[in-house]
Parts: C-alpha cells; structure tokens; sequence
C-alpha cells in the first residue's frame, strides 16, 4: 500500500509542479526565465526532480502496474 500511495502522490506533485513551472513562465513572460526571477530555478528543480524520481506518466504506470490494471 505504501508503494502505491507514494507513486499517487508523485504523480500528482509532478503534475502540478509542471503546470506551476509552465504558468509562471507564461506570467512573466520573458523575464520568467532570466536569472533575474526565480522561475528558472523553478524549472530546473522540477526536471532534476524527474529524472531522479520519475515523471508524472512513470508513476501513473506503476500504479497500474500495482492495480494491475
């Protein structure tokens, strides 16, 4: 159960990290990705976060895997 709860909530945090990083640019606008805003730091933490635990769609998987679905 710990397995699947933890994926749940991954692919939701992966989820809404994407879209907030992915607004924030756009509200910004260009500037959103400058070193003078925070956005940036923003996207590079949420792609290092992916490639260390897995993206939105990997963790959907597992928890089909885990349902077997």
């Amino acid at each position: 159960r710990r397995s699947l709860a933890a994926s749940m909530a991954k692919a939701a945090a992966s989820d809404c990290q994407r879209l907030v990083c992915k607004d924030g640019i756009q509200i910004h606008g260009g500037m959103g990705y400058t070193w003078e805003r925070d956005g940036q730091l923003f996207v590079k933490r949420a792609k290092t976060l992916e490639a260390l635990f897995g993206t939105g769609a990997q963790h959907r998987q597992r928890i089909a895997d885990l349902l077997e679905v």
